[in-house]
């Protein structure tokens, strides 16, 4: 097994054989767990439509991200000093980067200035996966 230079990976120049011979009742199972925090300042750019009920609307931001991910590497040994006994090693990463968003929505005007908000955004992420996110919320407008 390679410890160094990233997670544990089987050798494949040595096979199962070689895990067998060092003890390993079955393959290492790999379990990612993580969460990503993302908090961006942005504007809402309403388009014109008048004496509708539904209000289009663009907007965008800047802010930050931060991601932590846990990974952790299971291998059940077949010579345990107890019975089902496992080997685990746990690695976790930090990053913390910019976040960028991009979105359009609509709001449905519920009860005078009470509105109903249903959007899709964009969010672009320098260190980590970027996302898509449908979400909705409720409005007030003085």
């Amino acid at each position: 097994m390679r410890r160094f230079g990233g997670p544990m990976a089987p050798d494949p120049a040595r096979g199962p054989l070689f895990e067998r011979a060092i003890g390993f009742a079955e393959a290492p199972r790999f379990r990612p767990d993580g969460d990503i925090f993302i908090a961006t300042l942005g504007l809402r750019y309403e388009l014109g439509v008048r004496g509708s009920r539904l209000q289009p609307y663009v907007g965008g931001g800047l802010g930050l991200a931060r991601s932590n991910t846990e990974f952790t590497i299971a291998r059940r040994l077949a010579f345990a000093a107890r019975p089902g006994g496992a080997d685990l090693m746990t690695e976790s990463v930090s990053r913390t980067g910019m976040a960028a968003s991009a979105g359009i929505g609509t709001s449905f005007r519920v009860f005078r200035q009470l509105s109903l908000d249903v959007d899709a955004r964009y969010l672009a992420l320098d260190r980590g996966p970027n996302l898509t996110r449908l979400g909705g919320g409720l409005s007030y407008r003085f």
